[in-house]
């Protein structure tokens, strides 16, 4: 259930802010790569995307919660949607994991 609640965890919470200072430069440097070594484009580019999907999975974990309870006591509900919410960013992840192997190894 922590991977559904990620906000109740200290750990992950302390995690989120720490990478969060990483973002901007972190952005900037897969952006303007122009290294001819395709292992550090690839490196880069995964990080880069890993962790703008992280941001984006507890972020958008943190809004459900919000807004759920709000909306509906429904448990079931709750879970389908974080679940949901779960596997769309683990699904978005693999896309941009397997679209940056692409690009950095010309397949």
């Amino acid at each position: 259930m922590l991977l559904l609640n990620p906000d109740k965890s200290v750990k992950l919470l302390k995690l989120y802010h720490y990478s969060n200072k990483l973002l901007i430069p972190q952005f900037f440097i897969s952006y303007f790569n122009t290294s001819t070594n395709k292992n550090f484009n690839f490196i880069i580019n995964i990080l880069t995307s890993l962790n703008i999907s992280y941001h984006s999975y507890l972020s958008g974990s943190m809004i459900l919660n919000d807004y759920l309870q709000k909306i509906t006591k429904n448990n079931l509900l709750h879970n389908i949607v974080k679940i949901s919410n779960l596997k769309l960013h683990i699904l978005a992840t693999l896309g941009y994991v397997n679209y940056f192997k692409r690009i950095s190894y010309n397949i």
